[in-house]
């Protein structure tokens, strides 16, 4: 996910992730994330806003700003994605799959399937409730070099502390890092 130093991943006035942070050096990386995972399970949601305006970048109707966003966005639209909802959304891809009931039980048989790890992208309820039942084995930020404290924090739902150690900090030169963390059990 990706974070203002306050937490905040969404925010009604500001942008949480300014789009002259993501250079190529960022790109790169997170074309590298993306390449080596599984496949990414989404909210509802954010699978709705985000798959929805990549998958129209990779088909081109929205031209990309640079190659490695095509790429990034052409890996999006071929891997396996997985959506939490109670709802029935419309699916954008050949690789699109609604998780609808016994969300927990669904997401532990994925994460049981053989190929890489899974990558989450959602909002502090759904975080929430994978949290509680110890289904998130590392937690990965894209740390945004602003705080605008309001908005959305992806942390604001879980019930109890969370306690981790830090795994991995990779800085980037725009002043975004990315920081991997393990939960302490």
């Amino acid at each position: 996910m990706i974070v203002s130093i306050d937490g905040i991943f969404s925010s009604g006035y500001d942008s949480v992730n300014p789009h002259t942070q993501w250079d190529e050096e960022v790109h790169r990386f997170y074309l590298d994330l993306f390449t080596a995972s599984g496949g990414v399970i989404f909210g509802r949601n954010l699978y709705e806003q985000y798959v929805g305006h990549w998958s129209r970048v990779a088909r081109g109707e929205i031209p990309a700003a640079t190659d490695f966003e095509l790429r990034w966005t052409q890996r999006l639209t071929d891997m396996p994605k997985f959506v939490i909802s109670s709802s029935a959304p419309t699916l954008i891809g050949h690789e699109d799959h609604v998780l609808s009931s016994e969300v927990e039980r669904a997401v532990s048989k994925l994460q049981d399937q053989p190929g890489g790890d899974l990558l989450l992208m959602c909002g502090p309820a759904l975080l929430a409730q994978l949290n509680r039942k110890g289904l998130i084995d590392e937690y990965m930020l894209y740390v945004c070099p602003n705080a605008l404290g309001h908005g959305r924090h992806l942390f604001g739902e879980i019930d109890e502390p969370l306690y981790l150690t830090v795994e991995q900090t990779v800085p980037f030169a725009s002043g975004m890092t990315f920081n991997r963390y393990a939960r302490v059990r």
